[in-house]
């Protein structure tokens, strides 16, 4: 029988292919070298990358070069995120081997039909789990295989990923202890990690190592506010300055004064403009190209609870029981939103809706254009912490220990459950929703079901801050002497 491959054009072996799940393609790909190569094609692999919300880790190519962190000293999940040339993990061993492949490879046969020819390298002695933590995929050079094409690579890696997470496969990198006091900010792009504390120093990580890169003594209180913005970082400082410092060496650029308190929040617009808001109750917009302050709000009557910004749109939340919307080019307040009966505690907003949440328990869907409320969100039964929404749902965490879904038009969906005590940290993308809280709880949820995927039970420390990425779990600790801890799960 004729190889269909060897005749037909490649656009037809692709719409064939279009009709196989990930694993049909695997068993397709283990028959011989040609179809191997014909399954190993960009056009093949990009439509499951489409199908799983993984295109943009292509585009960006970041996940193909992720470096996997330094290997711990021990495993706190008792397994490890490490992933072998078959698609499996260590600690799983593959079938026995047959002797004998028509391909002239190795015949053992993995869910995307890759093969191998000698076996993974030694595991770590470093390591409980008796596994290697980091992502290694193998291709011997002496194969007659075409290298993995970029979009096969991506499925890899992100399979591998989402798996890590789903499971439970993590290792927690030596606690960062750089502070002599308690960390009061964070923030990340992701390779550099950069803290705050009441000990008035600002000290920047390398997230790959957790080695120290370099500390700032030059605030003269608590930094109280930290942002990243290319290759700067923004502070707020509890002296009343907004200063600015290059990100590779920590040198201050320059500093802002107007702010008669301390500087709590901070956001940015259009990469040009900063934005800060103070204990004094205002809300100051900077040019940082100018090194001076446009203009200047005082909306509220108490305290600055919250700030969040979308565009050149600006949002605060206040003691008042207020929110106000602010656009960085006018000079006076757009809307201001009156509804809740306790201080709002935490807000979301885009060019179409506003989502807040209160002390009074309640949350609240607003129109942004016309500020007028659509949906009230009753069912907490304690003051919501903290709230974050994407495309599909709402999720709020609150006093009362539960976290809530919640539809777009106000329909509470499912009640997790599973912490103790205050749900004070939450953070949402396409695949999952991740929640801190009290007792050194992490929780990793599947917000479309409602299942619980895993509990990282055993985080060394208490958590008030959190900062998530693609692959780890920042959280830093309400003690003294502050410290941070790094969960990785690649």
């Amino acid at each position: 029988m004729s190889d269909f491959t060897t005749y037909l054009p490649p656009e037809l072996i692709d719409k064939v292919l279009s009709y196989l799940n990930v694993k049909e393609i695997g068993f397709f790909s283990q028959v011989s070298v040609n179809w191997r190569e014909a399954s190993n094609r960009d056009s093949v692999w990009l439509h499951h990358c489409m199908k799983n919300g993984w295109m943009k880790y292509g585009i960006s190519g970041s996940i193909l070069h992720e470096e996997p962190s330094a290997k711990p000293t021990t495993n706190i999940s008792g397994t490890s995120p490490h992933f072998d040339l078959y698609g499996e993990y260590l600690n799983e061993e593959p079938s026995a081997k047959p002797t004998t492949n028509v391909s002239g490879t190795s015949p053992h046969f993995n869910l995307y039909g890759e093969y191998l020819n000698e076996e993974p390298s030694a595991k770590p002695t470093t390591n409980v789990s008796g596994t290697s933590p980091h992502f290694d995929l193998y291709v011997p050079f002496d194969t007659r295989l075409s290298p993995i094409c970029k979009w096969k690579h991506v499925y890899l890696r992100m399979y591998h990923l989402t798996r890590n997470w789903e499971k439970g496969r993590f290792f927690v990198s030596p606690t960062l202890r750089g502070h002599s006091q308690r960390v009061t900010a964070i923030d990340s792009n992701g390779t550099c990690l950069v803290s705050g504390s009441e000990d008035k120093t600002l000290v920047t990580w390398n997230m790959l190592t957790g080695s120290k890169i370099y500390t700032v003594h030059c605030h003269s209180d608590a930094v109280t506010a930290i942002k990243i913005q290319g290759h700067h970082i923004i502070t707020g400082c509890a002296d009343s300055a907004v200063r600015v410092f290059r990100i590779d060496n920590g040198d201050l650029e320059f500093s802002l004064f107007g702010h008669s308190g301390s500087v709590d929040h901070l956001g940015v617009s259009d990469h040009d403009y900063i934005i800060s808001a103070g204990s004094d109750r205002t809300v100051r917009v900077w040019s940082s190209s100018e090194r001076k302050l446009l203009r200047m709000f005082h909306a509220h009557t108490d305290e600055i609870e919250c700030m969040h910004c979308c565009g050149h749109m600006i949002l605060t939340c206040s003691w008042d029981k207020l929110m106000v919307l602010y656009h960085v080019e006018n000079d006076n307040p757009i809307q201001v939103l009156e509804g809740h009966s306790e201080a709002v505690s935490c807000c979301q907003f885009d060019e179409y809706k506003v989502v807040s949440g209160s002390a009074d328990s309640d949350l609240r869907i607003w129109e942004t254009s016309s500020g007028y409320c659509t949906h009230v969100l009753e069912g907490h039964t304690g003051e919501v912490y903290c709230l974050v929404y994407n495309k599909h749902v709402i999720a709020s965490g609150a006093s009362d220990s539960t976290i809530r879904i919640w539809s777009h038009s106000g329909e509470c969906q499912y009640v997790l459950t599973g912490h103790l005590g205050i749900v004070r940290c939450l953070y949402i993308n396409d695949h999952r929703l991740v929640s801190g809280g009290d007792q050194k709880k992490i929780g990793i949820w599947n917000f479309k079901t409602g299942k619980l995927m895993n509990m990282v039970h055993r985080c060394p420390s208490l958590l008030h801050l959190m900062w998530v990425g693609e692959t780890k779990i920042v959280t830093a600790s309400p003690e003294s002497t502050g410290t941070i801890t790094i969960i990785n799960f690649w």
